[in-house]
């Protein structure tokens, strides 16, 4: 079994457990205040969304592709909807009555 942290000995399993505060180091917070966001950083960010943009694009039109095609018990006729079945009379009504 492999070794737990502290941290997941004392979370119960199964539950939601809230972010921890303060997981960026106070080195990197400076460094941006002072000189912002950095080309690398940039890049990073505008791939992450571009990358995001990418999967919902893909998803959306999956979905239409699909849309498209449609549910073939749908769209085809089916051969109890194309008959008029059996006549009211074809078994008469047996009552008990009569037994």
């Amino acid at each position: 079994m492999p070794e737990e942290t502290a941290l997941q000995e004392r979370i119960p399993r199964g539950r939601i457990v809230s972010a921890p505060e303060h997981f960026v180091s106070a080195s990197l917070q400076q460094d941006i205040a002072r000189h912002g966001l950095d080309s690398p950083r940039r890049d990073f960010l505008r791939k992450s969304f571009l990358g995001a943009a990418a999967g919902v694009a893909a998803a959306t039109l999956g979905r239409r592709a699909l849309a498209a095609q449609g549910d073939p018990a749908i769209l085809e006729p089916q051969p109890w909807a194309t008959s008029l079945g059996q006549p009211v009379a074809a078994r008469p009504v047996r009552s008990a009555i009569c037994s």
